[in-house]
């Protein structure tokens, strides 16, 4: 069985805060931990959401 988070434990509407973690790491090598460390993939991830789930 595969767990998928909602939305709302990631993106926080009100405090417009946003957890930059990956459920998949294609390059564990590089990065051994779940968090998105690469400043411009952020960047677009936010963008992103904001976008997608809105933004002051």
């Amino acid at each position: 069985m595969v767990k998928v988070e909602t939305i709302d434990e990631r993106w926080n509407p009100i405090s417009q805060e946003i957890v930059y973690e990956s459920m998949v790491n294609l390059r564990p090598r590089q990065n051994q931990s779940m968090q998105i460390l690469n400043p411009d993939i952020r960047k677009s991830v936010q963008t992103i959401i904001h976008q997608l789930l809105g933004a002051a």
